[in-house]
């Protein structure tokens, strides 16, 4: 991971914050409220408390042959 400029690998990253969920992370959620209800959604977090949410998108699979 790049971060301020400098390459971090998982050790080096986990002494300098301790927590690596700091430096910001994904999860998946499932929405259950109102017509959102059952909506998978992936949220996005950045260390610095900036947070996304995106909808998932299922592709289909193609027909077995």
């Amino acid at each position: 991971m790049k971060l301020y400029g400098r390459s971090h690998d998982r050790q080096s990253l986990a002494r300098h914050a301790g927590d690596l969920s700091a430096a910001g992370g994904v999860r998946s959620v499932v929405l259950d409220d109102g017509s959102e209800r059952g909506i998978r959604t992936l949220e996005f977090r950045t260390g610095g408390g900036l947070s996304a949410a995106r909808p998932v998108r299922h592709r289909r699979s193609a027909a077995p042959r």
